[in-house]
């Protein structure tokens, strides 16, 4: 019966208390489940209605994986695009605009300052 809803092994866990059962299903080896399912009722409502119930329940948890997925392809996507957008407006590391420096003294007028300065003052 499981089989047909969920690949993998379960491990069943059946508690009577007073006509009333709670089932617990863990998800063992292979399983694409990773939490447990509990459903808790009347035995005869427990047995009639736990195929449907458990088939019920693993559609939704479809449906949210399938959503899941989405969501995470549309933030990868976006995640992708602003980083395309930050590299589009960065500048190009050639086109930077240096300032132009200042004209260099003569070589004559640089040895008449070095030969003109006083390291000591006197």
């Amino acid at each position: 019966m499981f089989s047909n809803i969920n690949d993998g092994k379960w491990n069943m866990i059946l508690e009577i208390k007073e006509g009333n059962g709670t089932v617990i299903l863990i998800p063992g080896e292979g399983s694409k489940l990773t939490t447990p399912v509990r459903f808790t009722g009347a035995l005869g409502e427990l047995d009639a209605k736990l195929p449907e119930m458990l088939a019920t329940t693993m559609a939704a948890r479809s449906s949210l994986e399938e959503q899941m997925a989405s969501q995470k392809a549309a933030l990868d996507a976006e995640a992708k695009a602003k980083a395309a957008s930050k590299t589009a407006a960065k500048p190009a590391t050639g086109s930077k605009t240096t300032p132009n420096p200042a004209p260099a003294k003569a070589s004559s007028e640089t040895a008449k300052e070095a030969d003109n300065f006083d390291l000591f003052g006197e």
